[in-house]
């Protein structure tokens, strides 16, 4: 399962537009 190996899930900061912000994960394979 991948969910697994995600190491670190970080919300970026996009601004104004917080309808929309991307996700950033560190996944470790």
């Amino acid at each position: 399962r991948i969910a697994g190996k995600i190491i670190k899930s970080e919300m970026i900061d996009s601004g104004p537009r917080q309808d929309h912000t991307p996700i950033l994960l560190e996944i470790d394979l």
